[in-house]
C-alpha cells in the first residue's frame, strides 16, 4: 500500500512540474568585448530576461522599460536595462522571419554596438 501511495504522489508531482514548466528559447549575441543572452518565449516574440557577460559569468540586468520598434517591418522591442551599478543600456532586439538582430546602446559612453548571433 505504501508503495502505491508513493508512486501516485511521485506521478502527481511529476505532472504538476511538467505542466508549470514553460518552454523557453535562448538567443546569444556576441561582440568583441561582451555577449548578450536573451531568454525568449517559444515564438521569439517576447523577451523575458536579458543577461550580459564580459568575462564568462552571466549577469541578469533589470528591464526598466520596454519600447516598440520604430521599424514596422520587423518584430521586436527596445529594452531599457540597468546593471547592478545603475549603468543604463538600451538593447534593441528584432527579427524578420529567421533573421535575428541585436544592438546595445551604452548611454554613458554614447556608443552603439551591433552584436552577431552566435
Amino acid at each position: 500500500m505504501k508503495k502505491i501511495i508513493t508512486i501516485v504522489i511521485c506521478l502527481v508531482a511529476f505532472i504538476c512540474i511538467t505542466n508549470t514548466v514553460q518552454a523557453q528559447k535562448y538567443l546569444q549575441f556576441e561582440s568583441k568585448t561582451f555577449s548578450v543572452l536573451l531568454k525568449c518565449s517559444p515564438d521569439y516574440t517576447k523577451v523575458m530576461q536579458i543577461s550580459f557577460s564580459t568575462k564568462g559569468a552571466w549577469e541578469v540586468y533589470k528591464i526598466d522599460k520596454v519600447l516598440p520598434l520604430a521599424n514596422k517591418t520587423a518584430t521586436g522591442n527596445i529594452f531599457e536595462v540597468e546593471d547592478a551599478k545603475a549603468n543604463k543600456f538600451a538593447v534593441e532586439y528584432s527579427f524578420v522571419k529567421d533573421k535575428f538582430s541585436c544592438s546595445v546602446v551604452d548611454h554613458k559612453a554614447g556608443t552603439r554596438t551591433i552584436l552577431n548571433k552566435k
